[in-house]
């Protein structure tokens, strides 16, 4: 019986190639990150928005209490908000199929065979993974710019709603 062949040590280049992959990943999960906090700031200064302009009357439904805004104006209002709450929703909900780095499970299944091969192959799939999370977060950062948009509309809503009040 031969015992098995002796893993040789993985080429140079190849083991910088997988490490950068791997960091490349880390970079996207903590990319993926920081736009949820951006959503959640979005969010938080859309309510924060809404409470102005209630305290400004736009919201005001009794001419007793002050100026009365056009019905539009609070129906537009109430549409914008909603519409950012639906960017910050989209864009906070679990990434799936997103990739956050090299599967052990996978690595462990190639124990014995030649390192420089694993890594190229782990290299390659990692590479496929990255383009796959930035399609992904691409996506996420436009449906977030949306919101920054609506914030903005938002915003006129709330000056123009109070000057025709």
């Amino acid at each position: 019986m031969t015992p098995p062949p002796t893993p040789t040590a993985a080429d140079e280049v190849v083991k910088l190639a997988y490490e950068a992959a791997v960091s490349h990943l880390d970079q996207q999960d903590t990319s993926l990150g920081n736009l949820r906090n951006r959503a959640t700031w979005l969010i938080t200064a859309a309510g924060i928005l809404a409470s102005l302009a209630s305290n400004v009357g736009l919201l005001n439904t009794d001419a007793s209490k002050g100026p009365v805004a056009p019905f539009g104006f609070v129906v537009a209002l109430l549409v914008v908000i909603g519409g950012i709450g639906i960017v910050a929703v989209l864009v906070l909900l679990p990434a799936k199929k997103w990739t956050f780095g090299p599967s052990a499970e996978v690595l462990l299944a190639k124990a014995g065979q030649d390192e420089t091969d694993v890594r190229k192959r782990a290299t390659a799939s990692l590479v496929t993974c990255i383009a796959e999370n930035s399609r992904r977060y691409d996506a996420r950062s436009q449906v977030l710019s949306i919101g920054y948009g609506l914030l903005v509309v938002e915003i006129l809503i709330i000056l123009v709603g109070r000057i025709v009040a």
